[in-house]
């Protein structure tokens, strides 16, 4: 394994490809079908049915990433809901107001003690 460059740059970047990855839309069809069967006839004019396993898509730096915040919130829960309401969208913002009352400025400070962590993290990994 190539060991990159750990700086603050390169984690706040992999914290980015973490939220770019787990806010697009992950809700792999399980239960009800996006569309009905006549509107797909309708859109797409064929419907295929394929048999066999698809495989659901991974992203390991993205899991990587989500089992060091989930390590984090063990010890410091406060630190990685601040890195989620920082990196995500709307979801985790409106949580943040209403149930950990933080200022923008504890918040920050949060966010920086996460990027410290991570980047401890890291480069405990690539020293291995």
């Amino acid at each position: 394994m190539t060991k990159p460059l750990i700086t603050l740059e390169y984690v706040k970047s992999r914290l980015h490809h973490w939220a770019g990855w787990y806010d697009k839309d992950q809700d792999h069809p399980i239960g009800y079908a996006r569309c009905s069967l006549e509107y797909r006839m309708m859109q797409e004019g064929v419907v295929i049915k394929t048999q066999g396993v698809k495989p659901l898509p991974c992203d390991q730096k993205a899991e990587e990433i989500e089992a060091y915040v989930c390590e984090l919130a063990i010890d410091a829960p406060h630190i990685a809901f601040a890195l989620r309401s920082h990196y995500f969208s709307s979801m985790y913002i409106s949580l943040n107001k209403h149930d950990l009352q933080l200022t923008e400025d504890k918040k920050k400070q949060y966010v920086d003690r996460g990027h410290q962590w991570l980047l401890w993290k890291i480069s405990i990994f690539y020293e291995e």
